[in-house]
């Protein structure tokens, strides 16, 4: 977000994306989305850092496992 604008998109890495923002969309002077998407966009990291916490005990639980065998 810059100031009171929300852009998102996504970039594709090749030298005609440099010239193209087909994928890039502006809301200007919309304040309510974008708390609603910072809020969303929050929201989506803590479930993606939870998910990643989780998958590391479950490996280091199989971890244990195998050693003692």
């Amino acid at each position: 977000m810059i100031r009171k604008k929300l852009l998102i998109g996504s970039f594709n890495w090749s030298e005609n994306a440099k010239k193209s923002f087909e994928n890039l969309m502006v809301f200007a002077c919309e304040p309510q989305l974008a708390r609603e998407f910072l809020r969303e966009l929050k929201r989506s990291k803590k479930v993606i850092k939870d998910s990643i916490a989780r998958l590391q005990a479950k490996k280091s639980a199989n971890k244990s496992v195998v050693e003692i065998w």
